[in-house]
């Protein structure tokens, strides 16, 4: 059958690209370590993310099938298994093996999401192996493929351009709050407190955010392809909706409970300021992860990239020229500016779009 060869074929070619890309990770570690983290940590560390990324590269073909049959329930299953697989590697690998070094820290977590992301592929493959012969559709393959890359070309270029300055931007972060005057150690905390603390609790609820938006996909794309704009602009008024008010929910909950969110969790009151302080944020966040779901489905995949492209670009060079001088605080700033232009250059692509 066509689709089989299709999805057959899209995870080979996963596999085949994240391979080459692991390779040049592997070559490139020492020298990252080195110029980037100043020896901070083992390059034995690229080395384990250069073995998940095949199979993060095949889970997300398989992501893509199951968004594709409308069977999204079945990433969202996986998803979950991986994160709760995840925090108990993490604990159990922490109560075990973390000592006073931030290099032995980095290895626990490193090594409990490899296993987590391994686990993850195999556990969607075998999903996906029982949900493939309730396939009823054929394709022929001569006639898919072009279609296929079409999408996949400038995507993957695209992609390819934001991975390079999400990387820069992570890089820099760090770098830049030790020329405001903080030493290394500060600087990776500090670090380590907003992006690795305090930003994964903001944006755990909207795990339900991200697999309602997987839904939409299909959904748009139906409305798309029929050029029924009205219906469309009646479901984006009434998603808008709905996610405003969980967003608005969630705010409140962190907002006066962070606090208590933050002892439970960190067993000290460091992460209360922050999840406070970003809690607005929240709306915007989850209303932006709606859009790009519905863009999606509105064939406009490239869009959401370039979008994603211009935010990194100018809060890169933000925080390249405003975090030297002002610190943590350049670097708060920096991930309000972050979210605030993608979200209005989404939605102003989103009217554009919807307008037609």
């Amino acid at each position: 059958m066509g689709a089989k060869q299709i999805i057959k074929k899209c995870i080979v070619l996963s596999l085949c690209i994240s391979t080459i890309v692991s390779i040049c990770l592997v070559f490139s570690a020492k020298w990252i370590c080195s110029y980037f983290l100043h020896n901070r940590v083992s390059e034995i560390i690229f080395y384990m993310i250069g073995i998940a990324l095949p199979f993060i590269a095949m889970s997300s073909a398989i992501s893509g099938y199951f968004v594709a049959v409308r069977r999204v329930y079945k990433t969202a299953i996986s998803n979950f298994f991986e994160q709760i697989l995840k925090i108990m590697l993490t604990v159990f690998l922490f109560d075990r093996f973390l000592g006073v070094s931030l290099e032995s820290a980095c290895f626990c977590l490193i090594l409990a999401d490899v296993l987590s992301e391994v686990a993850s592929f195999i556990f969607s493959f075998i999903l996906y192996c029982f949900d493939k012969n309730n396939l009823s559709f054929g394709i022929k393959v001569s006639h898919i493929f072009p279609r296929i890359f079409r999408v996949a070309f400038p995507l993957a270029i695209t992609s390819y351009v934001r991975s390079a300055l999400s990387t820069l931007k992570q890089v820099l972060i760090p770098s830049s709050l030790e020329k405001s005057g903080m030493d290394c150690t500060n600087a990776f905390a500090e670090y380590g407190v907003i992006s690795g603390m305090a930003m994964p609790v903001i944006l755990f609820p909207s795990i339900l955010i991200t697999t309602f938006s997987n839904l939409l996909i299909p959904e748009f794309t139906r409305y798309y392809t029929k050029k029924d704009f009205k219906r469309i602009k009646q479901v984006t008024k009434l998603i808008f909706l709905v996610t405003s008010l969980f967003s608005c929910l969630i705010i409140i909950i962190f907002f006066f409970f962070s606090d208590w969110i933050s002892v439970k969790l960190y067993g000290d009151f460091s992460v209360g300021f922050y999840l406070k302080l970003f809690s607005p944020l929240i709306i915007i966040m989850y209303l932006d992860m709606v859009i790009d779901g519905i863009l999606k489905g509105l064939d406009a995949q490239t869009s959401v990239m370039l979008v994603n492209i211009l935010d990194l670009a100018i809060t890169t060079t933000f925080i390249y020229f405003f975090v030297p001088k002002f610190g943590v605080v350049g670097y708060i700033m920096s991930i309000f500016i972050s979210e605030i232009i993608n979200f209005l250059a989404s939605l102003k692509k989103l009217r554009d779009n919807i307008t037609c």
